[in-house]
């Protein structure tokens, strides 16, 4: 198990892609911290699992766009575990499929407030608590390699973590830390694709090569990979995982 010994953090893991990598990075022998903004309940429900399976785990709430909360997160990790070898900054807030004439001051602050400002306050805690040695990773977006309509304030709002990446290798690297994005494409089975209809899934399927959509076992080995340390040479990279999609 290439994750034994680590202890792992993982914002927004609740569910989706998050709730993914927790179960991954259990299977693999880390120690997993998961972190949630509302649903406690859901939080505890996939800590008993993990439990379950012979996995040492523990879930925090807080509220990534509040810095004390952020804060409060990290100090929970280090009191239970000692250490935070890995964080995954996957926490996000998305706004997809809206013309900007349509986004209101609420909507884009919102956005805003989670996915730069919450990154950002990830970024900073991880900076000052991951050991020397460990792996910062950044979930980020293909909207921000490729433009489309409705996805202005989203996209902006993300892209500020492609740099955020980049800059921070450069800082953490004197700690043999890397620091690397993950920019995953659609997913069938985490975010509000989710939810589309199959006629939908087909016509996203096309604008790749393979003909389908990821999932989220295809974006898993990706974050592993980055974490391990195979990838101790890769730092302020952006590993784009959809298949060769235009999208």
């Amino acid at each position: 198990m290439r994750m034994t010994n680590k202890v792992v953090l993982i914002t927004g893991a609740s569910r989706g892609l998050g709730l993914s990598l927790a179960r991954r990075f259990a299977r693999e022998g880390a120690s997993v911290a998961l972190t949630y903004n509302t649903d406690a309940a859901a939080a505890d429900r996939n800590v008993e699992a993990l439990v379950a399976e012979g996995a040492q785990a523990m879930a925090i709430g807080g509220d990534i766009s509040d810095p004390d909360a952020v804060k409060a997160i990290f100090a929970a990790v280090l009191a239970r575990f000692g250490r935070i070898d890995i964080v995954v900054a996957n926490a996000g807030r998305e706004l997809i499929d809206t013309p900007i004439t349509e986004i209101d001051n609420a909507m884009f602050e919102a956005v805003t407030k989670t996915n730069v400002f919450g990154t950002f306050y990830t970024l900073r805690e991880s900076a000052r608590h991951v050991t020397d040695g460990g792996r910062i990773i950044v979930i980020s977006s293909t909207t921000t390699i490729v433009p489309n309509a409705g996805f202005t304030a989203y996209a902006g709002s993300k892209a500020a973590g492609r740099l955020y990446v980049e800059c921070l290798a450069q800082e953490m690297g004197k700690r043999n830390v890397t620091v690397n994005g993950v920019v995953p494409g659609p997913l069938r089975d985490a975010g509000v694709i989710a939810n589309l209809q199959e006629n939908d899934y087909q016509a996203l399927a096309q604008l790749s090569p393979f003909a389908r959509l990821g999932s989220v076992a295809d974006v898993e080995g990706a974050v592993l990979f980055l974490a391990s340390d195979d990838a101790a040479w890769i730092s302020g990279h952006h590993l784009v995982v959809n298949g060769a999609a235009k999208v």
